[in-house]
């Protein structure tokens, strides 16, 4: 018996390295997604600026549903003024995420009213990582459309990343 068990445990010293690699693999490929959470909750302003459009609504997507809100995805082609929808004890927004190097104007307010409309919400958002135009601020303002801008973005970033 102590022969067999010895011929049987001869080949693991050189199991191990392959082991290794293989849980070292799992680990990667399991720790992706937290590496990129981890990542993203330390995300600024800067590294905002740096990405598209399209990548600018995914990380409001992901940042609305990590602060409670449910989400959905209605951007694209024909989105009729909303990029995403959000939701909060029963209550639907309408958001347009502008990532943009320079002052959002009135046509974001006008899309994001329509958006409203169209998809029966009781509120509207524009949200960007830049500012707005005097114009784009008094017709948000006639029409009840929530503004974030650069500032206000920064700090939901900060406070939810706590």
């Amino acid at each position: 018996m102590d022969e067999a068990w010895a011929a049987l445990m001869q080949p693991l010293p050189y199991l191990w390295p392959a082991a290794l690699v293989i849980v070292c693999a799992a680990l990667v490929v399991r720790l992706g997604p937290l590496r990129a959470w981890w990542a993203e909750r330390r995300l600024g302003l800067d590294q905002v600026d740096a990405l598209s459009g399209e990548q600018f609504e995914r990380f409001l997507a992901r940042f609305f549903a990590r602060a409670g809100w449910q989400v959905e995805e209605v951007g694209g082609r024909g989105d009729f003024g909303a990029d995403l929808i959000v939701t909060y004890q029963g209550y639907r927004t309408a958001v347009q995420a502008k990532r943009s190097a320079s002052p959002v104007g009135v046509a974001a307010i006008q899309e994001v009213v329509g958006a409203r409309s169209h998809y029966d919400c009781e509120y509207a958002m524009v949200v960007t990582n830049s500012h707005y135009t005097a114009a784009a601020q008094t017709l948000a303002t006639s029409c009840g459309v929530e503004l974030w801008d650069r500032d206000d973005l920064q700090q939901q970033i900060e406070r939810y990343s706590r």
